[in-house]
């Protein structure tokens, strides 16, 4: 099976205008902290493809807001975008509206910063 939609990007510095046109982003990293590229995804609300280790898997609910599959395994990578490519428009639209949902309550810079300060203050 050939997926004819599939547009893989080089490095681009336009993160935004990349993103206008996409309907997932994929991440098949091998080993993460917390990836930028997936949060810019997210708070975009478009949905993302990720390898199930640290950092990715702290942003990804599973047929949420996307899909995880084994890192370092191309059959299952494979597999998850063979299985989104699928997906109807109403799911694809829930998912979007979750990504939007979860960036919102999780991933807001005053929340986030607020969190960090509160550690903080309890460590001095």
């Amino acid at each position: 099976i050939i997926l004819e939609n599939l547009k893989i990007l080089n490095f681009s510095k336009n993160v935004k205008g990349e993103l206008k046109d996409t309907n997932f982003v994929i991440l098949p990293s091998y080993r993460e902290g917390m990836p930028k590229s997936l949060i810019e995804a997210i708070s975009s609300g478009i949905p993302v493809i990720a390898s199930n280790v640290v950092g990715n898997s702290d942003l990804v609910l599973e047929n949420v807001n996307g899909f995880l599959c084994r890192p370092q395994n191309n059959r299952s990578l494979y597999n998850v975008i063979l299985k989104v490519s699928k997906i109807k428009k109403q799911k694809y639209n829930l998912l979007s509206k979750n990504c939007r949902k979860y960036a919102e309550y999780y991933l807001d810079e005053n929340k986030v910063t607020h969190k960090y300060l509160t550690l903080i203050k309890k460590i001095i």
